[in-house]
């Protein structure tokens, strides 16, 4: 900048949270001097890839254990243990939730299994009945759907504020948020108004608190924003596309129904498979620009709970598919192909 006269560049780095990544990552006494800021993505601690039950981006340790390292008083502690200053730390803040299983409850907009936008967590409480719960130890919310399963751990108005105000209690620099785009920023679904938790951010961090967003979500469902968005709804535009050429079925697919058939038969939802209890049919949009039809696997040690809908864990060792669904009537068992499916269709 001296030399070309232009005005000072930054230099910034987004970097991991996670104790074990930034053991092996960083060299943090060599990266401060060269760097204006660095922002901690303090988010993704757990989520459907591990079975703990955590936060995924929770302030405090979720049972006060001595090696749970995974939480954001932790990241900014360590941090500074190796040299890092406060104020140049933004902390990470995700506007989104993370699921404990692949097959938690799904809105589709986002179209990611065991992950929910904001505004898709309002739609689940508001619309689709599901219960919100809040942990005073992590400072955060969870929702879960029926049988109390599976659970997201999410964001609102209220864990947002702890954040904040813990921002301005260790001096750090700033906030760094993951993604504008998943908080709700048309205020159709929550009812707080645009942006609701970047708006809620900002109030803390700059002492205007007459200008926080109300914590209460919608009375009851947004009935024409919710319609008009679900992805089965029928006033999705339909396509005019010509159908594409059939692939041959695979020596799996012929040992049982297509994705396709089931989700045709059976609808939106989550299916077992009857050829294999580690799988699952999962079926979204049926009918609809936003259709999704595809066969799911279960993570590493478990299997696919036909009446729960969710993948749980057993261990590898104990999966016996038999003891597991017996008693179970599959309604995917009584599904077929329909005729000349073996065939290329023209």
């Amino acid at each position: 900048a001296e030399a070309s006269g232009n005005e000072r560049l930054l230099l910034t780095a987004a970097v991991a949270a996670a104790k074990i990544n930034i053991d092996k990552a960083y060299e943090v006494d060599k990266l401060v001097p060269v760097m204006d800021w660095f922002n901690l993505m303090t988010y993704d601690f757990h989520g459907s890839w591990d079975q703990n039950r955590a936060h995924h981006s929770s302030l405090n340790s979720k049972d006060n254990e001595k090696d749970d390292t995974m939480y954001i008083d932790f990241a900014v502690k360590y941090y500074q243990k190796l040299g890092m200053p406060a104020n140049k730390m933004m902390l990470g803040l995700g506007t989104y939730g993370r699921g404990d299983t692949p097959a938690m409850p799904y809105t589709g907009f986002k179209g990611e299994s065991g992950f929910v936008a904001y505004y898709e967590s309002c739609i689940q409480i508001v619309c689709e009945k599901m219960k919100e719960t809040w942990d005073a130890k992590q400072l955060v919310p969870f929702i879960t759907g029926p049988y109390n399963q599976p659970k997201a751990g999410v964001e609102n108005v209220r864990s947002m504020k702890y954040k904040a105000n813990y921002i301005k209690q260790n001096n750090l620099g700033g906030a760094m948020i993951w993604t504008l785009d998943m908080d709700d920023f048309r205020g159709q679904f929550c009812c707080q108004g645009k942006f609701p938790l970047i708006k809620t951010i900002k109030a803390v961090l700059h002492g205007q608190l007459k200008l926080l967003p109300k914590e209460k979500m919608c009375s009851t469902c947004p009935t024409k924003e919710y319609k008009d968005f679900k992805p089965n709804s029928q006033s999705q535009p339909q396509t005019t596309e010509k159908p594409t050429k059939k692939s041959k079925k695979s020596k799996r697919d012929a040992e049982g129904p297509t994705p396709e058939d089931v989700c045709e038969e059976l609808k939106d939802g989550q299916w077992p498979d009857p050829t294999d209890c580690k799988s699952y049919f999962l079926c979204r949009g049926v009918g609809s620009q936003w259709g999704e039809q595809k066969r799911e696997i279960c993570y590493a040690g478990s299997y696919f709970d036909p009446n729960d809908k969710t993948c749980k864990w057993v261990g590898a060792d104990k999966i016996n598919c038999e003891e597991l669904v017996e008693g179970y009537e599959n309604p995917v068992a009584g599904v077929t192909g329909s005729p000349g499916d073996d065939a290329d269709d023209v």
